[in-house]
C-alpha cells in the first residue's frame, strides 16, 4: 500500500460492515490464505448481496480473492508510520529485556542505595533514648 503505509506501521481502524465499505475505502481483512494474517488493502469490488469485498493492494498488479463479510475488520481511520516495527521488537526476548528488565534493575539499585543510606545514618542519643537524625 506504498507509500500510503508500508509494512510495520500501524494502522487504526474503525469496525465496519460490507454494506458501509465503498469502492476506494482501504481496509483490513483476514487473508483468504491464511487466517493469521491481515491485509490491509484498497477496496476495489463491493458484493453486498453475496456479501464479499475484493481488494488489491496499490502495488499489486491482480486483485486479491474476494473475501466474505466477516473477514472484514473494518476501515483505516490513520497510520502511525513505522510504530508496528516497535511493537514487534517489544514482543521479542530483547524487547521484554529493554523495557522490563532494565528499568526494574535501575530502581533495585535505586531502593538499594536508598536502604544502605538510611540505615548507616549515625544516631544520636536524645533524653535517654535512641534516635535517627532525619
Amino acid at each position: 500500500m506504498a507509500p500510503h503505509f508500508r509494512v510495520g506501521d500501524i494502522v487504526f481502524i474503525r469496525n465496519t460492515t460490507v454494506y458501509d465499505t465503498k469502492v476506494g475505502d482501504i481496509v483490513s481483512v483476514t487473508s483468504p490464505e491464511d487466517s493469521s494474517v491481515t491485509i490491509t488493502h484498497r477496496v476495489v469490488a463491493v458484493d453486498p448481496i453475496e456479501g464479499l469485498v475484493t481488494t488489491k493492494g496499490d502495488a499489486n498488479m491482480t486483485n486479491d480473492k474476494p473475501v466474505d463479510g466477516q473477514q472484514l475488520h473494518g476501515k483505516v481511520l490513520t497510520v502511525i508510520p513505522g510504530f508496528g516495527r516497535f511493537a514487534n521488537f517489544l514482543h521479542g526476548w530483547w524487547g521484554v529485556a529493554a523495557a522490563v528488565y532494565v528499568p526494574m534493575t535501575f530502581l533495585v539499585i535505586r531502593e538499594f542505595i536508598r536502604l544502605v543510606q538510611y540505615y548507616t545514618r549515625p544516631t544520636y542519643k536524645v533524653f535517654g533514648r535512641d534516635s535517627t537524625r532525619h
